[in-house]
Protein backbone atom coordinates (compact mmCIF):
# COMPACT_ATOMS: atom_id res chain seq x y z
CA UNK A 1 0.00 0.00 0.00
CA UNK A 2 1.08 3.61 -0.31
CA UNK A 3 0.21 6.47 1.61
CA UNK A 4 -0.30 9.91 0.93
CA UNK A 5 -1.81 12.33 3.77
CA UNK A 6 -3.09 16.03 2.58
CA UNK A 7 -0.51 18.41 0.86
CA UNK A 8 1.01 15.46 -0.32
CA UNK A 9 2.94 14.63 2.70
CA UNK A 10 4.24 11.63 3.55
CA UNK A 11 5.07 9.68 7.28
CA UNK A 12 8.66 9.96 8.60
CA UNK A 13 8.64 6.53 9.76
CA UNK A 14 6.16 3.65 9.90
CA UNK A 15 6.10 0.50 11.35
CA UNK A 16 3.64 -2.46 11.53
CA UNK A 17 4.33 -3.57 14.74
CA UNK A 18 8.26 -3.38 15.02
CA UNK A 19 9.00 -3.65 11.59
CA UNK A 20 9.86 -0.60 10.53
CA UNK A 21 8.11 -0.13 6.54
CA UNK A 22 9.96 1.45 3.39
CA UNK A 23 7.44 4.21 2.10
CA UNK A 24 8.85 4.03 -1.07
CA UNK A 25 7.76 0.28 -1.60
CA UNK A 26 4.78 -1.62 -1.92
CA UNK A 27 4.29 -3.07 2.13
CA UNK A 28 1.89 -4.99 4.16
CA UNK A 29 0.54 -2.20 6.83
CA UNK A 30 -0.23 -5.32 9.48
CA UNK A 31 2.72 -7.51 8.31
CA UNK A 32 1.57 -10.78 6.48
CA UNK A 33 0.44 -12.51 9.09
CA UNK A 34 -1.91 -9.80 10.59
CA UNK A 35 -3.61 -11.06 14.12
CA UNK A 36 -5.86 -8.99 16.77
CA UNK A 37 -3.75 -6.46 18.06
CA UNK A 38 -1.19 -5.92 15.35
CA UNK A 39 -1.05 -1.96 14.26
CA UNK A 40 0.03 0.00 11.67
CA UNK A 41 2.07 3.36 13.78
CA UNK A 42 2.85 6.30 11.69
CA UNK A 43 4.18 9.68 12.49
CA UNK A 44 4.44 12.78 10.45
CA UNK A 45 5.15 15.59 12.33
CA UNK A 46 4.08 18.36 9.89
CA UNK A 47 0.71 17.29 9.97
CA UNK A 48 -0.27 15.45 13.36
CA UNK A 49 1.45 18.65 14.99
CA UNK A 50 -1.25 20.80 13.30
CA UNK A 51 -4.49 20.51 16.26
CA UNK A 52 -7.79 20.44 15.30
CA UNK A 53 -6.91 20.49 11.94
CA UNK A 54 -8.35 17.51 9.38
CA UNK A 55 -5.73 14.88 7.66
CA UNK A 56 -6.75 12.83 4.88
CA UNK A 57 -5.49 9.81 4.14
CA UNK A 58 -4.81 8.30 0.66
CA UNK A 59 -3.96 4.82 -0.11
CA UNK A 60 -3.23 2.89 -3.23
CA UNK A 61 -3.87 -0.86 -3.00
CA UNK A 62 -1.09 -2.90 -4.54
CA UNK A 63 -2.36 -6.21 -7.15
CA UNK A 64 -1.13 -9.51 -4.87
CA UNK A 65 -2.42 -12.84 -5.68
CA UNK A 66 -3.58 -13.37 -2.33
CA UNK A 67 -7.05 -11.93 -1.83
CA UNK A 68 -7.96 -9.47 0.78
CA UNK A 69 -10.40 -10.53 2.50
CA UNK A 70 -12.17 -10.35 6.01
CA UNK A 71 -14.01 -8.34 7.58
CA UNK A 72 -11.71 -7.15 11.08
CA UNK A 73 -12.44 -4.32 13.29
CA UNK A 74 -10.22 -1.46 12.90
CA UNK A 75 -9.36 1.19 15.57
CA UNK A 76 -7.33 4.50 14.80
CA UNK A 77 -5.80 5.64 18.29
CA UNK A 78 -3.70 8.63 19.29
CA UNK A 79 -1.22 9.11 22.22
CA UNK A 80 -2.30 11.54 24.89
CA UNK A 81 0.84 11.74 27.56
CA UNK A 82 -1.04 8.91 29.69
CA UNK A 83 -2.68 5.61 27.11
CA UNK A 84 -3.60 5.07 23.45
CA UNK A 85 -7.07 6.87 23.20
CA UNK A 86 -9.68 6.72 19.80
CA UNK A 87 -9.88 8.85 17.50
CA UNK A 88 -12.99 8.25 16.72
CA UNK A 89 -12.65 7.15 13.24
CA UNK A 90 -15.55 5.40 11.17
CA UNK A 91 -14.30 1.66 11.16
CA UNK A 92 -16.01 1.06 7.89
CA UNK A 93 -14.46 3.91 6.31
CA UNK A 94 -10.74 2.52 7.77
CA UNK A 95 -11.52 -1.31 6.50
CA UNK A 96 -12.65 0.11 2.99
CA UNK A 97 -9.20 2.29 2.54
CA UNK A 98 -7.38 -0.91 3.87
CA UNK A 99 -9.38 -3.10 1.35
CA UNK A 100 -9.75 -1.04 -1.35
CA UNK A 101 -7.62 2.31 -1.13
CA UNK A 102 -10.38 5.26 -0.40
CA UNK A 103 -9.70 8.02 1.63
CA UNK A 104 -10.59 8.77 5.03
CA UNK A 105 -10.14 11.60 7.63
CA UNK A 106 -8.83 12.13 10.76
CA UNK A 107 -9.16 15.13 13.48
CA UNK A 108 -6.22 15.79 15.33
CA UNK A 109 -6.49 16.00 19.07
CA UNK A 110 -5.70 19.05 20.56
CA UNK A 111 -4.07 16.59 23.60
CA UNK A 112 -1.65 14.79 21.06
CA UNK A 113 1.00 13.89 22.94
CA UNK A 114 4.65 12.89 21.92
CA UNK A 115 5.90 9.07 22.60
CA UNK A 116 7.96 6.86 21.77
CA UNK A 117 7.41 3.73 19.41
CA UNK A 118 9.72 1.23 19.19
CA UNK A 119 12.78 3.58 20.05
CA UNK A 120 11.81 6.44 17.73
CA UNK A 121 10.18 9.59 19.36
CA UNK A 122 7.48 11.26 17.95
CA UNK A 123 3.69 12.36 17.19
CA UNK A 124 2.12 8.96 16.75
CA UNK A 125 -1.11 7.54 15.35
CA UNK A 126 -1.34 3.77 15.09
CA UNK A 127 -4.37 1.59 13.36
CA UNK A 128 -5.01 -1.79 15.57
CA UNK A 129 -6.85 -4.74 14.53
CA UNK A 130 -9.33 -4.83 17.08
CA UNK A 131 -11.33 -8.11 16.38
CA UNK A 132 -11.16 -10.53 13.61
CA UNK A 133 -8.11 -10.22 11.05
CA UNK A 134 -7.79 -10.33 7.54
CA UNK A 135 -7.61 -13.83 6.25
CA UNK A 136 -4.96 -12.97 3.01
CA UNK A 137 -2.38 -10.27 3.82
CA UNK A 138 -3.84 -6.82 3.45
CA UNK A 139 -0.80 -5.29 0.92
CA UNK A 140 -1.13 -1.71 0.25
CA UNK A 141 -0.25 -1.01 -3.32
CA UNK A 142 2.65 0.63 -4.83
CA UNK A 143 4.59 2.84 -2.20
CA UNK A 144 3.06 4.62 0.42
CA UNK A 145 2.58 7.89 -0.22
CA UNK A 146 0.67 9.61 2.64
CA UNK A 147 0.37 12.73 1.27
CA UNK A 148 -1.18 14.08 4.62
CA UNK A 149 -3.90 16.92 3.44
CA UNK A 150 -4.19 19.05 5.83
CA UNK A 151 -7.74 20.87 6.17
CA UNK A 152 -9.17 23.42 8.97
Amino acid sequence: MNFILNSGLQPEVAFADGVKLDLTKTFYPFGQQPQPGTALYLKCTEAFSKRGAKVTFYGQVAETALAVEGEPQLLAEYWDGQQWQSLGADRDRLLIFFKQGYPFELDIPGDLASTKVNGDEGLWIRIRIVEKTFPAPARLPGRVQPPIHRTK
